[in-house]
């Protein structure tokens, strides 16, 4: 098995979607010492697609603290027309440096097809050859396209200790990835006087499904008006979920 070393490049593309966290996984694994790293993102305009300059945004600004050494650019891409990609593409290899990479796990299908397409062109004669990855979400792994005969390269992210260390992220990180600040309280918010008893709320609810007969009276009484207990019976572990959770429902 070949090292994640081998495939790191100078030079990484980044095609930017509504989620950023692929991005963030892909530059943290792939981006060589004072890479230069192309945030490639959509914009609102006549192609009708969203715009994810401000997820790219985002990425640039915790991307350039965990990695520091990183020259990070963010730049437009057209999300369909194919002349507009490659133009856009082949502008960035001119003043590329060292060997390129490109992550097409997020973007449009046409970004990463004509992108890659763009890619493979230019630099179908170069030594070293382009680098193109993807991080494949049912095996939460990262594949690399290679361009030698045999097995496709695949790094397991999470079965590797020293990969998932490498991608290891916190609640508050991936909050200001998503555009979200935490506030920090000492306060526990199921201890709040402003809401009902949510624990009692939820043991009820369990004692609830862990009964046949009880689930069904229980959605037959979701399913009419769940803010009125007058037709379970009185006393039961149903009426009482029942009263908490219209409790819940009005408050």
């Amino acid at each position: 098995m070949e090292s994640l070393d081998t495939f790191k490049t100078d030079t990484l593309m980044l095609l930017i979607g509504t989620n950023p966290l692929p991005n963030l996984v892909a530059a943290r694994l792939l981006a060589a010492s004072e890479a230069c790293v192309y945030l490639l993102h959509s914009t609102a305009g006549e192609e009708g697609e969203s715009n994810t300059e401000e997820q790219a945004k985002n990425l640039e600004s915790l991307l350039g603290l965990l990695r520091t050494d990183l020259h990070i650019q963010r730049l437009p891409l057209a999300s369909s027309d194919n002349e507009k990609i490659r133009t856009e593409v082949e502008a960035i290899l001119k003043q590329r440096k060292g060997r390129v990479g490109l992550n097409y796990t997020s973007g449009t299908k046409p970004m990463a097809v004509h992108a890659y397409r763009a890619i493979e062109s230019v630099l179908r004669r170069a030594d070293p050859l382009p680098v193109f990855s993807y991080l494949d979400p049912r095996q939460l792994a990262l594949r690399i396209d290679y361009h030698k005969p045999g097995e496709p390269i695949i790094f397991q992210l999470l079965r590797d200790a020293s990969l998932r260390q490498l991608v290891e992220i916190d609640l508050e990180q991936l909050g200001k990835l998503h555009g979200y600040t935490l506030t920090k309280s000492r306060r526990n918010p199921l201890e709040s006087p402003n809401l009902p008893d949510w624990r009692n709320l939820l043991v009820a609810v369990a004692c609830v499904y862990a009964q046949e007969t009880s689930r069904t009276k229980w959605r037959q009484w979701l399913a009419g008006n769940p803010t009125s207990t007058a037709n379970l019976p009185a006393g039961s572990t149903i009426r009482k979920a029942g009263d908490r959770l219209a409790q819940f429902l009005v408050s």
